[in-house]
């Protein structure tokens, strides 16, 4: 599904599906040392069978050293992207519906279309 906000302009698209797969690493940009606080990233892919039988794969990264994304395999997922000329630019709200009733939201912090996030 793709579409443009009214207020901003922006294009935006989502896609809900099943979790097939799901990449988590810890990305250390600044070692902690006495004098600096540490500065950690983490990298996700996550790779979306739609109910269409196509694959979607979402690759973003977000601040911190903590797995925020508690999607598990087979959870329901919705993502939410801001596009750019049609193709994805950036992954700026995830939701995950667990067993039917549970549903946790996760908003990551998007590295390239921070105004877009805030549009929303």
């Amino acid at each position: 599904m793709k579409g443009v906000c009214p207020k901003c302009s922006y294009s935006y698209g989502a896609v809900t599906g099943k979790l097939e797969k799901r990449y988590s690493r810890q990305v250390t940009i600044q070692r902690k040392t006495k004098n600096q606080f540490g500065v950690y990233k983490r990298d996700y892919e996550l790779r979306v069978l739609t109910p269409q039988g196509t694959q979607q794969v979402f690759k973003f990264q977000i601040d911190g050293k903590e797995d925020r994304i508690k999607a598990r395999r087979t959870d329901q997922v919705t993502v939410l992207t801001t596009l750019r000329g049609g193709a994805v630019e950036d992954v700026v709200w995830q939701g995950v519906t667990r067993s039917g009733s549970t549903i946790r939201y996760r908003r990551p912090r998007p590295s390239l279309a921070r105004s877009r996030a805030v549009a929303l």
